[in-house]
C-alpha cells in the first residue's frame, strides 16, 4: 500500500492511499471520503456533502456540480473519447495530453525511466 500526506496551502491535511497489493476480490470502486463529503463513481455513482453527508445528493444538482468542475481535457475530448474506448475514454485522454505536451513543449505527465547501462540491476 502507499500511503502519501499532502498539506495544502490552507494548512489542511489530506491522506491518499492507494492498495493494489492486499489480496481482496477485483474491484473498480472510485472512492473519496473526507470529514466534509464523499464522493464515488461504481457501483453506484454519488456524493453526500455537509450538512446532508449522511444522504445522496440529488441527481440533479450532483450532474448541476460534476458539470461545473470538469476538467477542461473532459469537456473537451470526453465524448469523442468515450465513442474511441478503450477503459471507458481514459486510454485516448491519455493520449490526447501525451501528444499534447509534446506539440506544446510540455513535460508529459507520463514518465519514462531509462534503462542502467549494464541492463536490469
Amino acid at each position: 500500500m502507499n500511503t502519501t500526506i499532502i498539506k495544502t496551502h490552507r494548512g489542511k491535511t489530506m491522506m491518499i492511499q492507494h492498495d493494489v497489493t492486499s489480496p481482496r476480490p477485483y474491484s473498480r470502486i472510485h472512492m473519496v471520503s473526507g470529514t466534509k463529503g464523499f464522493a464515488q463513481k461504481w457501483p453506484r455513482m454519488g456524493i453526500a456533502l455537509e450538512p446532508n453527508g449522511h444522504y445522496w445528493m440529488p441527481d440533479d444538482e450532483m450532474k448541476e456540480l460534476l458539470e461545473e468542475y470538469k476538467h477542461p481535457i473532459v469537456a473537451e475530448v470526453g465524448e469523442r473519447a468515450k465513442e474511441v474506448g478503450g477503459h471507458g475514454g481514459m486510454d485516448f485522454i491519455m493520449d490526447y495530453r501525451l501528444i499534447y505536451c509534446l506539440r506544446n513543449g510540455l513535460p508529459p505527465l507520463i514518465r519514462t525511466f531509462t534503462m542502467p547501462p549494464n541492463g536490469p540491476l
